[in-house]
């Protein structure tokens, strides 16, 4: 019995020692592992943003920068990252919805007006990016925001509006020489000056009203500055 008594009071030893020891265990490695504060953890994040981008890991890239907009939610530039990257994967409800966000932080944001601006247009919401090109084109002064923005109203019915920014395009030489790449007569792509390109809409708005004379004036202008500008011929013809 005593035997008995002796072997069961060691075990119970045994086992507060095991007990200790584990407990000691824990605390030492509580006190082993690193303190990660917020800034550590954001930084953490930016690096795997920019390693990610460098690698096209555009999903980890993404997640990182969410977790970066989760501490920082009022840096607009983060926003932007994230809807550019949104609009590079033709994600375009998301490119415009973060780019709304970043435009609500800094109403100045320059690419997040532009990425507004075309996600509403490849989704199909005229009227809407008719409207974000027009706010693109106030806070740039980007012409080529104009020239969208002309086409859109052309599409829209607003005649007189598209005029008007016709006009304006017309008067800006330095947009009027960049060369844009259009179907030639020969079916093969041909570079033209932007110039041909606006007389040619002014065109088309002119026919469309039923101005046929002007249509006829504009388009000539353009097949003048691009004498194998398809389109314009193909319009010109449609002429009587």
């Amino acid at each position: 019995m005593k035997k008995l008594m002796l072997i069961v009071a060691l075990f119970c030893t045994w086992n507060a020692v095991q007990a200790q020891d584990s407990k000691t265990s824990d605390q030492e490695g509580a006190k082993a592992l690193p303190t990660l504060n917020i800034a550590d953890y954001y930084h953490i994040n930016d690096l795997s943003y920019r390693r990610s981008m460098q690698y096209n890991d555009y999903a980890t890239a993404k997640s990182a920068l969410m977790k970066m907009i989760t501490i920082d939610n009022q840096n607009d530039s983060l926003l932007v990252n994230l809807a550019n990257i949104y609009f590079e994967q033709r994600e375009w409800i998301s490119a415009v919805m973060a780019a709304k966000d970043a435009k609500a932080i800094n109403s100045n944001n320059v690419a997040a007006h532009q990425i507004e601006a075309y996600g509403l247009q490849y989704l199909g919401a005229k009227q809407k990016a008719a409207e974000a090109f027009e706010s693109y084109y106030l806070v740039s002064n980007e012409k080529e925001a104009l020239y969208q923005l002309s086409l859109l109203q052309l599409e829209l019915k607003k005649y007189k509006e598209c005029e008007t920014n016709v006009n304006i395009l017309l008067k800006d030489e330095t947009y009027l020489a960049n060369k844009v790449t259009v179907e030639g007569t020969d079916g093969k792509q041909i570079q033209i000056p932007m110039k041909a390109v606006i007389y040619n809409l002014k065109g088309v708005m002119e026919s469309i009203q039923g101005n046929t004379a002007e249509a006829k004036k504009d388009i000539n202008k353009a097949l003048e500055i691009a004498p194998n500008f398809k389109i314009a011929q193909d319009r010109l013809k449609t002429l009587k």
